[in-house]
């Protein structure tokens, strides 16, 4: 979790206790304000406390701070406002953000340990193409008999790697600018996270994922007394997926015109089923808030453990991957020197 996030959480959290203590928002903002150690939202907070001074509305005086208060963190505390449950309002958003930050950091730690076996694989492979490479390849030109295939293809290999690694980093920093331009387009972006949800594995981790995040975030919002419309619109960003949010998007239209939310959401494939099931159960009921929780915590549950298998059988795959391709450069560089110890000693 980033220390700009973590001092957000931290806020609302001490916002929430201090309102439900019965300090004065004024008076609450104005301690936190001296209390927050972080340039930026310190900077937010004064702000807002400077607007809500003069009469602007606590939610507006978020709203105009929206680099540092999103869209969702404003509609529930004007929510909460407008229900007479700030206190409760900030607590949601603050277990919400609480929740998203441990989500990207269980994800980062997924990733930690690939990064850096690649990382070493590759710092490896330079240090062998041009530090050692050339010291064998000069003493193996002294040698009157052919070189083993291994040797003259790794050989070969570091010849190609050394003379054209200039070739080979600006054509990859052209494909990373290209992929970069397209994919900060709409319809680019849209396209790739459409894609990426038919990859093998990772685009069910993918899907489950986001289908978590919206369940989540549409669930606190009924919560907080948001109404299904705006809290659709406003849940469709915290997929993080443009594509699953374009149909969040739709299905919002649908209500709107006047179509119940389980039957809106029936009308996408990606929706139908578990998320369709306990939406129709929670207008029965009355209780949809609960219903969506549930269906969070179950694909939260259900993706992390995909996660957490995959992680098992990748990391000893890709480890031992990469001591056989390090054992196979070193054997094929010290061949011809096996080769020849064995015939001084025949």
């Amino acid at each position: 979790m980033s220390s700009s996030r973590g001092q957000l959480i931290i806020f609302t959290s001490q916002l929430a206790s201090m309102l439900r203590s019965r300090l004065p928002l004024v008076d609450a903002l104005e301690h936190l304000a001296k209390d927050t150690p972080d340039k930026q939202l310190k900077q937010a907070i004064r702000n807002v406390l400077d607007n809500v001074k003069i009469g602007v509305d606590f939610a507006d005086a978020l709203e105009i701070q929206s680099a540092t208060f999103s869209g969702i963190y404003t509609s529930i505390i004007r929510a909460g406002m407008e229900t007479g449950r700030l206190s409760d309002a900030a607590t949601n958003v603050s277990e919400y953000l609480d929740q998203a930050g441990r989500i990207r950091t269980k994800l980062r730690n997924a990733l930690i340990y690939p990064v850096v076996l690649f990382a070493g694989l590759l710092i490896t492979m330079n240090l062998m193409v041009f530090f050692i490479l050339p010291r064998f390849e000069k003493m193996f030109s002294q040698f009157s008999k052919d070189l083993p295939l291994p040797t003259q293809m790794l050989l070969a290999f570091g010849d190609f790697y050394s003379s054209h690694l200039l070739e080979i980093l600006i054509a990859g920093a052209a494909v990373a600018v290209v992929a970069s331009a397209v994919l900060a387009t709409p319809a680019g972006r849209t396209a790739w996270d459409r894609r990426k949800l038919h990859l093998p594995f990772l685009g069910e981790v993918w899907r489950l994922a986001a289908l978590a995040q919206f369940t989540r975030t549409m669930s606190l919002q009924v919560d907080s007394s948001v109404g299904v419309v705006r809290a659709l619109r406003l849940s469709a960003p915290a997929t993080g997926n443009l594509h699953i949010a374009d149909r969040v998007e739709k299905v919002a239209t649908d209500v709107e015109r006047g179509s119940g939310f389980a039957d809106a959401l029936g009308r996408h494939t990606l929706f139908t089923g578990v998320v369709q099931q306990m939406a129709a159960v929670g207008e029965q009921t009355g209780e949809l808030n609960e219903m969506l929780d549930s269906v969070a915590s179950y694909y939260d549950r259900l993706w992390q453990q995909r996660i957490e298998t995959a992680v098992s059988i990748a990391n000893p795959i890709m480890t031992a991957v990469a001591g056989l391709l390090i054992a196979a450069m070193m054997i094929a560089a010290f061949l011809p020197v096996f080769d020849l110890a064995g015939a001084t000693l025949v």
